[in-house]
């Protein structure tokens, strides 16, 4: 795992956010993410840091609308997707 990989979902787990203007920042100081490190980070972004397998209806809605406003093949729509068939397979 990349250095700002492991700062990113430190903050997100202990504050349960993480605002773009601080992955901006550690990305800058630490490195980009892999593309995988970044579709971890978005998916557990999007699920508000939690730990939880089991997907809330507010997370499929908000994953749902991040695929509409997303493009295919982005790290967002990747794990926007991931949430969606999570909610739909359970």
């Amino acid at each position: 795992m990349t250095e700002t990989f492991d700062k990113v979902m430190k903050i997100l787990k202990e504050k349960k956010e993480i605002s773009d203007e601080e992955v901006k920042k550690i990305t800058e100081e630490s490195g980009e993410m892999t593309q995988e490190e970044h579709i971890e980070f978005s998916l557990a972004r999007m699920k508000k840091g939690a730990d939880a397998e089991e997907v809330t209806m507010e997370q499929y809605l908000e994953a749902v609308k991040k695929m509409e406003e997303s493009a295919e093949g982005t790290p967002e729509h990747a794990a926007a997707k991931k949430i969606v068939e999570a909610f739909e397979n359970a």
